[in-house]
């Protein structure tokens, strides 16, 4: 209890020094100040309305509701691992001629939030078609969703490491995501409301355009960001030479090629994320649409208080720590799904995976910006979210086809992924250093 307290105390001090507090307000410059802020609202909003569409529970629910293939519930994440993060492979040789980042986010941050509408439609009709068709429609407006915002994750990156400075990244992003689940802490019982009290799919058109709502205010706040300083232009490549230039900043940068392999290793646990919910619906019979809701609620207090340490870890210590502790409970909560599957167990492995997605948000992106410099950052960027996005992709869609065919169980699933958990745990505590420490330049 006495470490407990030292360490709170700790945070909570770490934390009052923030520059969004007025006896700090002398910290920083007034933009850097006003960047924070915003930057802080526009990542409350967006998440907290991404709660109306949790992928790991409320679309697995409502996907299950119109076909239960397994290879259904494992496109989800692979679809989204794709659309955020393949895109901007491509993208970036575009965005990189703009001097101010926030010209190409604007663009397609707005065509993101149009896109959410699809979603919304689909619910207006899902019951009128064969459920395969049904079940293709919702995926695709689910996808042109994450594709065209991971169209702009790359400059956005950037435009974050150059309006945000170094030290106050992780604490930025850990008030984003405090702020994201505390409304994420009343939302699931409100949305379980909805969805008891309201017929299908009346329930979950309500639920999706609330959240529609929340992701476009957060448009809004993207308008009151300033770059003060513009970023290196880049000259016109051939799409060839573009890529080969991708080839070389990973040879010519040890240490980064050695991060992207343990992301790489780490993504195997995403058989254990993808499949939490539909493993606790399809083997536990207490577990229902309601205790769904409950572990959300879990899974958002979990996120919402384990942000705030992460946040100072980040700050202080530096964001590789996080990553280290990411895989320690990627691993810890894929063990318990193996070896204690029941009603309340999977409480504990709700809030194990509250604690990896905040982990992830934060450290996990905070930790790109750090490769690079000004005229170099965005290329880091680029090849991180694209190798690991299709990793992150493929690999649940993997183990929906395995499931599927009966290959293999959801314990042997989580078994194979609890082995690459520790195995990513290792690489990242022996294997990266700390590129804060160890900033390698391009050659």
């Amino acid at each position: 209890m006495i470490i407990l307290f030292i360490l709170t105390t700790e945070i909570l001090t770490f934390y009052s020094n923030f520059p969004i507090f007025p006896h700090r307000m002398n910290v920083l410059d007034r933009t850097a100040k006003r960047n924070i802020f915003f930057h802080i609202l526009d990542g409350s909003l967006f998440m907290g309305g991404m709660v109306f569409f949790e992928v790991s529970t409320i679309l697995v629910v409502f996907i299950k509701q119109i076909n239960s293939s397994p290879i259904a519930i494992g496109l989800i994440p692979f679809l989204m691992a794709i659309g955020y993060n393949i895109p901007g492979f491509f993208s970036t040789i575009y965005a990189k001629r703009f001097k101010q980042r926030k010209q190409f986010i604007m663009i397609t941050a707005l065509i993101q939030r149009l896109s959410l509408l699809l979603l919304v439609l689909s619910t207006f009709f899902i019951n009128l078609l064969h459920p395969i068709v049904a079940v293709t429609f919702v995926l695709f407006s689910f996808f042109l969703f994450c594709f065209s915002g991971g169209i702009g994750i790359p400059a956005w990156l950037d435009m974050v490491a150059k309006t945000i400075p170094v030290t106050y990244r992780a604490r930025t992003f850990a008030l984003r995501i405090f702020f994201a689940s505390i409304a994420g802490i009343f939302f699931p019982i409100f949305i379980s409301f909805i969805l008891l009290k309201n017929t299908f799919p009346g329930n979950y058109r309500i639920s999706f355009f609330l959240g529609f709502i929340f992701i476009f205010l957060s448009y809004v706040s993207l308008l009151f960001i300033k770059e003060e300083r513009d970023s290196p232009i880049h000259e016109k490549q051939a799409l060839k030479v573009y890529f080969l230039s991708l080839f070389r900043i990973i040879k010519d940068n040890p240490n980064f090629k050695r991060f992207i392999i343990t992301r790489l290793v780490f993504s195997v646990t995403s058989w254990g994320t993808a499949f939490y919910t539909a493993y606790a619906l399809d083997t536990i019979p207490s577990v229902t649409e309601y205790t769904v809701a409950l572990y959300t609620l879990f899974l958002n207090i979990s996120k919402g208080g384990s942000s705030l340490i992460f946040g100072y870890l980040g700050d202080r210590y530096g964001n590789l720590l996080v990553q280290q502790l990411s895989a320690a409970f990627s691993t810890c909560a894929l063990i318990l799904a193996v070896l204690f599957p029941s009603y309340s167990v999977f409480f504990i492995i709700f809030i194990f995976f509250g604690m990896i997605v905040s982990a992830n948000l934060n450290a996990g992106q905070v930790l790109i910006t750090e490769f690079g410099d000004d005229k170099d950052r965005i290329i880091f960027t680029t090849i991180s979210s694209a190798l690991i996005g299709m990793a992150a992709g493929f690999i649940p869609l993997i183990g929906g086809f395995l499931l599927s065919f009966k290959v293999i169980g959801y314990k042997g699933l989580f078994t194979i992924s609890a082995f690459f958990g520790a195995a990513s745990f290792l690489l990242y505590l022996f294997y990266v250093k700390d590129p804060r420490h160890d900033n390698v330049k391009i050659k």
